[in-house]
């Protein structure tokens, strides 16, 4: 695993995703104001990332099968 993701510039391990299906920026934008709240009532022990909206396409990679429907459910 370590040496296919070696070129990449910036990789690092997540212990805990979450994916959340949004329809419009101002989703994006709520939920990035809510959780930057909580992050700076934690001290900033609370760490995310927001990514930009997916616009199209699927999720693709190796999951156990029953995790697929409820994820494609969300991408699409």
């Amino acid at each position: 695993m370590k040496e296919i993701i070696k070129p990449y510039a910036w990789v690092r391990p997540l212990n805990t995703v979450y994916v959340i299906p949004i329809t419009s920026e101002i989703d994006r934008q709520t939920i990035n104001n809510g959780l930057t709240s909580v992050s700076n009532q934690a001290n900033g022990f609370i760490h995310f990332l927001v990514s930009p909206a997916m616009v199209g396409g699927q999720y693709i990679g190796v999951l156990p099968q029953n995790i697929w429907p409820e994820l494609n459910k969300r991408s699409v």
